[in-house]
């Protein structure tokens, strides 16, 4: 992994440029290797289908889950137990369906594609072609169930809140994410020197500082835990937290936005975990990272494929986390979103245009012509960052290090983070 040791002085410069060029420097899309990055991570990379791009999630991430990724006019849906003799001998061979009129209906609905992966519960179709290509893990099968955040099952469980959260900034510390032996960690170095750029002096003091006055509150419900022993499996739901009193961490709500829309399951669960004298194995799940960068930028990143690691153990309150760590990657079009979303804020008011970062192709983001010429005083850095963007994505992509979705090609910057956690009670959702 390679420290990000040009980043200062590339974003430096590109201010400089910014302040003798004008407007034309902010965000030009037509600066060609300069203003753009390959990036192949994003074919399913959203938020939403994020968990079934991990590898270890790579079941329901195959061929035949995904119904409107062209997955149906692959070998698998036209090998012979969908279009051969075993599927038209048993159901369509029957005199009614073996005339020139059905057996031409079956052929054509068994190679089309489209039109085979959804209507493959027709009569014609027979049962065994419905069942090939309609697996249980297809579309809707993959949503969480409709409910409300007051009908989550986990609240009055143990639980814990997070009281020490930072971001490790040595690359030579991290967890093996990629098998080389090597520790992996891009993301702690490059923000690191992002901050300082920014005119931020530590990144984890600003972190620490959002925790400490209450404006990031973090924690996690153990669901099934009762073992005083705290050995056997282990699930956990995270949650941004809302305190029932302001300035008392013994008591909270989760907020709505913790849940996944319109359903009562968290956002963020780790499904698969273990405890074993209290050491805690999580994972992999995916995680929001919201990492305060500068006086006014808040990136807001997802983390994928995270490891959850930690000496659990039971306190007066709930259970207490101690060493705690968090490995994963963040994918680069993650990154791309969150600065959109900051240089569309009312706080870039100044900004006319956007977005600043074309994601529409996401294997080569690039940066959009921006016009940043009034923003002056407290919004000086949103020219800065929008005069910046083009040298920051080729930066930010020579750093990539994680290959998320297995294709060849780095689309994801690898994480490391260290957390502290004491017991507490999360007691119901936060109002609407």
């Amino acid at each position: 992994m390679r420290a990000p040791a040009l980043l200062l002085t590339t974003l430096a410069v590109a201010s400089s440029l910014a302040a003798c060029s004008g407007d034309d420097s902010g965000g030009s899309s037509g600066g060609g290797a300069n203003n753009s990055v390959s990036n192949n991570s994003a074919r399913n990379n959203t938020p939403a289908n994020s968990a079934n791009n991990a590898p270890a999630n790579s079941v329901n991430n195959a061929a035949g889950n995904n119904l409107n990724s062209g997955v149906n006019n692959t070998p698998v849906n036209n090998s012979a137990p969908n279009n051969g003799s075993t599927n038209n001998a048993t159901v369509n061979n029957s005199p009614s369906n073996n005339s020139p009129s059905n057996n031409s209906t079956n052929n054509s609905t068994n190679n089309n594609g489209t039109n085979n992966g959804t209507n493959n519960n027709s009569t014609n179709n027979g049962t065994n072609n419905g069942t090939n290509n309609n697996g249980t893990n297809n579309g809707t099968n993959n949503d969480p169930p409709p409910g409300t955040p007051e009908d989550y099952t986990g609240y009055g469980a143990k639980a814990s809140y997070i009281y020490a959260l930072s971001l490790e900034l040595d690359p030579a510390v991290g967890d093996d994410l990629d098998g080389d032996m090597e520790p992996d960690n891009a993301l702690g170095s490059l923000l690191d020197s992002l901050s300082g750029f920014l005119g931020d002096t530590n990144i984890n003091e600003s972190l620490q500082r959002s925790i400490d006055d209450g404006s990031l509150a973090l924690g996690m419900t153990w669901p099934g835990v009762m073992d005083p022993a705290l050995d056997g499996a282990a699930a956990l739901d995270f949650f941004q937290l809302e305190p029932v009193t302001p300035g008392d961490t013994s008591m909270f709500l989760a907020t709505r936005e913790s849940f996944d829309r319109g359903s009562s399951v968290p956002s963020i669960r780790y499904e698969e975990g273990t405890l074993a004298g209290g050491m805690l194995e999580a994972g992999p799940a995916d995680f929001r990272l919201m990492l305060p960068l500068g006086s006014s930028i808040v990136l807001d990143l997802r983390a994928e494929q995270t490891h959850l690691r930690g000496a659990a153990s039971l306190d007066e309150a709930g259970i207490a986390l101690s060493g705690g760590t968090l490995s994963g990657a963040v994918p680069l079009l993650s990154i791309a979103e969150t600065l959109n979303s900051y240089v569309a804020s009312d706080f870039c008011s100044c900004v006319v245009g956007g977005p600043m970062i074309d994601v529409s192709n996401p294997e080569r983001l690039r940066c959009n012509r921006l016009d940043a010429s009034a923003c002056s005083g407290d919004q000086d850095l949103c020219g800065t960052v929008v005069s910046a963007c083009g040298l920051a994505l080729a930066v930010i992509g020579g750093e990539l290090d994680i290959d998320l979705d297995g294709d060849g090609d780095m689309d994801a910057l690898s994480v490391f983070v260290r957390m502290e956690a004491r017991g507490t009670s999360i007691t119901g959702p936060a109002a609407e």
